[in-house]
């Protein structure tokens, strides 16, 4: 809710802002003395700054309704803002996971869950065993002269019993129990699991969402600053409207990113210690009904669970900024290149089957032609370029294609003759280039061509 209630501030921030630029704007172009394209440009990110609006306007909906059925009301006006730190946090992820497998309530309750089944299937294991009763009787209705009769005698009785056959009725109830056991286990290991990969992702998150909100708040800062600077600017007439929406934009989005990432380590701080069970007591909340149980048999069962977690991952900049090329100097990679230039151009006597790219047999030896000249000029780029003549039947889309397709197809025929295929650009025209007049009708033949262009560096 404290997030998307500062983006919502944001972006009405934002908003009220590109609407006064815009104002401004649009009354200088209405007066005669601003640009049109200003306006155009004003009109553009006014509708980005409303739909931000809009976005993060429905986003604290969505995020108010999930509060309600959380918590059964409506969020308040005002909430108390918990931002979590690491006090107490262990310093290395090993011993952060060790204390979640000891502290962990879904680790721990799988633990409890395998000690309650391993009583159940002793209990199975019962109609087993031999089963020994003792009955004592006394006759206390008894008057003196029946002394000695065997009715008012006292009598002590051991019985023995022994389950020989119960229609596997007790094997079945037994197999039963193991097979609850053996899925304890395994919802142990599972706890076990989850736990692991919710602490190592959480606590490397906060390694790495600290060091990120540092530069997400130098970021901020520098461009607020700008921000002023450029108001400065345009009221002595070094900026423009146009200037101060590009700052409002980037301003815009600094605190936002800043936010998200404040938020989102608060919220990794707080996935850790729910991870070691220790997130009510962060907060501050606690049950009095609930008193302490020993938990004695859990140290060795616990430790199933290993405490490994993969290796952080730090970007070594030093090393980035050592292997990386030179900006400025002598390098090669930042060397200005040499500029290619058309040198020669020539079109050869090249013929297609109608409204088709495939090449009449009669133009080959053309072909072969064109193949030994472009080997002459060495490595130099070679343009391929289509073109096609213009009826009044003529599809602009249409036409584009064919040219390609046709400026390809020699293309290819240089290619398999021994043609270096990067040496080659293909490019269609349509008939965006005519040298002759087209007839609406028949068109023209010379309008229908394929040029071959050398391109040289020139220094």
């Amino acid at each position: 809710m404290i997030r998307y209630r500062r983006l919502v501030s944001y972006a009405q921030d934002n908003f009220v802002v590109h609407k006064q630029v815009f104002d401004k704007i649009k009354s200088r172009v209405d007066a005669g003395v601003g640009k049109k394209v200003d306006l155009e440009q004003a009109t553009g990110r006014l509708a980005l700054a409303e739909a931000n609006l809009v976005t993060e306007t429905n986003n604290l909906y969505d995020v108010s309704a999930r509060f309600q059925r959380l918590v059964g009301e409506l969020p308040p006006e005002n909430l108390n803002e918990v931002m979590m730190t690491g006090d107490g946090l262990a310093p290395s992820a090993d011993q952060v996971l060790d204390a979640a497998y000891k502290q962990n309530p879904n680790v721990l309750a799988a633990i409890e869950n395998i000690i309650a089944v391993e009583k159940s299937v002793s209990g199975r294991k019962a109609a087993f065993m031999p089963r020994v009763d003792l009955q004592g009787r006394k006759i206390i209705d008894v008057n003196d002269k029946s002394r000695l009769s065997t009715l008012a005698a006292d009598t002590l009785e051991v019985t023995a019993s022994w389950n020989i056959f119960n229609g596997f009725t007790d094997k079945s109830n037994l197999d039963s129990a193991v097979e609850t056991l053996n899925r304890s286990h395994d919802l142990r290991d599972k706890a076990c699991i989850d736990t692991r990969q919710l602490v190592a992702i959480s606590y490397n998150s906060i390694k790495q969402l600290t060091e990120q909100v540092a530069y997400r708040k130098q970021h901020q800062d520098s461009i607020e600053n700008a921000r002023l600077a450029y108001r400065k600017q345009y009221e002595i007439g070094q900026r423009t409207l146009l200037d101060l929406l590009d700052t409002e934009n980037e301003y815009f989005q600094s605190r936002r990113n800043f936010t998200i990432a404040e938020m989102d380590l608060n919220t990794a701080y707080a996935k850790t210690y729910a991870g070691q069970g220790l997130l009510l007591s962060k907060l501050g909340v606690t049950r009095t009904d609930v008193g302490d149980y020993p938990r004695e048999e859990y140290m060795d069962r616990e430790n199933v669970c290993k405490a490994v977690v993969p290796e952080q991952i730090v970007p070594d900049k030093a090393a980035l900024l050592a292997n990386a090329k030179p900006w400025e100097g002598s390098g090669e990679a930042f060397k200005p290149k040499a500029q290619e230039k058309a040198t020669m151009k020539f079109t050869p006597r090249i013929l297609f089957q109608a409204n088709s790219a495939i090449i009449l047999p009669e133009s080959y030896a053309d072909l072969d032609i064109v193949n030994d000249i472009v080997k002459e000029w060495g490595n130099d780029k070679v343009e391929i370029a289509g073109h096609t003549d213009k009826r009044s039947t003529s599809k602009e889309k249409y036409n584009l294609l064919l040219s390609e397709k046709r400026a390809k197809a020699v293309a290819d025929y240089l290619i398999k003759k021994g043609t270096d295929a990067k040496r080659l650009v293909v490019k269609g025209y349509g008939f965006s280039q005519p040298i002759a007049e087209n007839d609406p009708v028949e068109g023209n033949d010379a309008n229908r061509r394929v040029e071959i262009i050398r391109f040289q560096a020139v220094e």
